[in-house]
């Protein structure tokens, strides 16, 4: 077969590459390749694509030394629902005009397959989907991802795709009108996916140019319930990965010349006397030439000196830890993963082996249930003081989560919510104490704050 796989674009108030690669869109690519399949990709955020200044007569967006950086943007319209936001609203990736390039360029594929992270961008897929079935009519859409795994029943309905892959293992169809499956039928599909998952296979980062960073995953899913995280909705069993497979993934991707690794895991620390030290103490006798990366924030009580020596030796340069709130009785009742005096222990420990103020951020959550801009200043205060730096998320409640289901219980959101409104940007407004402007506000104090390290 031949399989066209797409990156799609973004739709938001603001986007930022933070390490953000196709991880798994890459793995299938790998695995079909083995099978004997043709693959080719088309990534919509590729912001280093030459041909962009050709269309928006400016600069290509820079990346930071660890090869993040600003996509490219145009602003557009915003969707009916979100007219009332006051702020600008954009299409982030390439030029619409070098996407239909891309694809012009493109042999007609059997099946094209669709990433999607945020359930917000949705927006993004359906205008990718939109312009691919033009380009490609009758040929199968399969959909994938977080946002498919999320609200199966809207991206089934909203996303234009033929297939919607809406749990590991399920596999949801509505074939539109004229469109002809053929040989990708639903079992054939789901058999394609199980493929896919080959752990021993590296994912196909040779199929994004001009790249510097790739993502891995030691392990799948999270052993702890935050009432807030959907990460055992997307990975239900929490799974270690054979350190083999991931030292064979490291090997291909420093063939790639490849020098930035971000961590995807939910809990990369979690037994790490079985897990991570004997992993770190192989990539520090294999004398690897990366910088280590962990955008998904880290568990802090499992950091230990030894922990935090091999953290060192290896090469880890942006470390986030997260803390979410320095209030015990939220800390209680959001999951019980962190305390206080783990987190100025793990912040101690980090200190003495190395890792000086301006590489450790720590996670702070704006906007839960109740909660005050006070109180996040109390929290960002307390950050600065143990000598770390602050990072502000944005509170949204996810689909399916405890947090999401109270909040419909109290009748504080509607089951039905459309996704648009799951954005981190907005949803924070629904506590009065946090609107738009203010959260942009506290941003800006803890960036001022920041810059003291």
């Amino acid at each position: 077969m031949n399989v066209l796989l797409v990156n799609p674009y973004i739709h938001d108030f603001a986007a930022y590459d933070l390490w953000m690669r196709p991880h798994g869109l890459l793995k299938i690519a790998a695995a079909l390749r083995q099978a004997g399949d043709t693959v080719s990709l088309v990534d919509c955020l590729d912001r280093k694509d030459p041909a962009i200044f050709r269309f928006y007569k400016r600069k290509q967006p820079r990346s930071d030394p660890y090869d993040c950086g600003k996509y490219p943007k145009i602003e557009i319209e915003k969707p009916s629902q979100l007219r009332k936001i006051t702020r600008r609203y954009f299409r982030y990736g390439i030029p619409l005009e070098l996407f239909q390039e891309r694809l012009t360029d493109t042999a007609r594929p059997n099946l094209i397959m669709v990433t999607s992270v945020m359930t917000y961008w949705y927006p993004g897929v359906q205008e990718t989907i939109g312009i691919l079935k033009l380009r490609f009519p009758g040929c199968p859409v399969i959909l994938g991802g977080i946002y498919p795994t999320l609200c199966p029943e809207h991206a089934a309905t909203c996303s234009g795709a033929d297939y919607v892959v809406s749990a590991p293992d399920t596999l949801k169809g509505h074939c539109a009108n004229g469109v002809d499956a053929g040989s990708c039928s639903p079992d054939e599909i789901a058999t394609l996916l199980s493929v896919a998952r080959n752990e021993t296979i590296p994912p196909a980062y040779d199929l994004l140019e001009r790249n510097n960073a790739a993502a891995l995953q030691t392990s799948y899913g999270c052993p702890f319930s935050c009432t807030y995280c959907a990460s055992k909705l997307i990975a239900p069993q929490f799974v270690q990965r054979d350190h083999e497979a991931i030292m064979t993934e490291l090997r291909n991707d420093g063939k790639l010349g490849i020098t930035n690794i971000a961590f995807y895991d939910d809990a990369l620390l979690f037994k790490a006397d079985s897990h991570f030290i004997p992993l770190m103490e192989r990539i520090v006798a294999e004398k690897f030439h990366f910088f280590f990366h962990t955008p998904n924030g880290l568990h802090a009580r499992f950091i230990t000196p030894r922990v935090a020596a091999l953290m060192k030796a290896a090469g880890f340069k942006t470390i986030r830890l997260s803390l979410e709130t320095t209030s015990p009785e939220r800390q209680q009742a959001t999951g019980n993963k962190v305390t206080n005096e783990e987190l100025r222990r793990a912040v101690y420990c980090l200190s003495e082996a190395g890792i000086p103020p301006h590489e450790l951020e720590v996670y702070l959550l704006a906007g839960l249930p109740g909660q005050t801009i006070g109180e996040v200043k109390s929290d960002i205060d307390f950050v600065h003081r143990l000598g770390a730096r602050a990072s502000i998320a944005s509170y949204s409640a996810i689909p399916g989560t405890a947090d999401w289901k109270k909040m419909v219980q109290e009748g504080v959101i509607a089951d039905d919510l459309d996704p648009l409104w799951h954005n981190h940007t907005i949803f924070p407004s629904i506590n009065e104490e946090f609107t738009v402007d203010k959260v942009r506000e506290l941003r800006k104090e803890t960036a001022l704050l920041n810059n003291t390290y």
